[in-house]
């Protein structure tokens, strides 16, 4: 009976060591799964904050450009206001020295003609 009794304890010792060995492997294997997962995670937030300090940086760099756009659109309709109102006055000035010219054609004229008339009356006399 004891050596039925030595040999039960040796098989259950043996199964003892050999369940702890697969426990002690298994519990290996996933710590460097959890190792693994770890170091995925932190290259993923490594990644997700770069791409988060570009973006921050591409919105700074919009937002300017926008404001610069904002501003030589501003400017622009200024000069183009400013245009017009240049145009508006030398329209203005163009019309009013075209009349004087007119008037003072008429008046040439009637001089001219005034002279003329004159001249044969001298003639007629003389």
């Amino acid at each position: 009976a004891t050596k039925a009794e030595e040999r039960a304890t040796t098989v259950e010792q043996h199964l003892l060591e050999t369940n702890q060995q697969d426990a002690d492997a298994s519990l290996q294997q996933i710590r460097r799964q959890a190792q693994q997962a770890d170091e995925r995670a932190r290259r993923a937030e490594e990644r997700a904050k770069m791409a988060e300090q570009q973006l921050m940086k591409i919105n700074k760099q919009y937002d300017a450009l926008q404001q610069q756009m904002r501003l030589q659109a501003q400017l622009a309709s200024d000069r183009a206001t400013k245009a017009d109102e240049r145009a508006n006055r030398a329209e203005e000035r163009a019309t009013m020295v075209e009349q004087e010219l007119f008037e003072t054609k008429q008046q040439n004229d009637a001089l001219q003609h005034q002279i003329r008339i004159q001249a044969q009356l001298a003639s007629d006399r003389a």
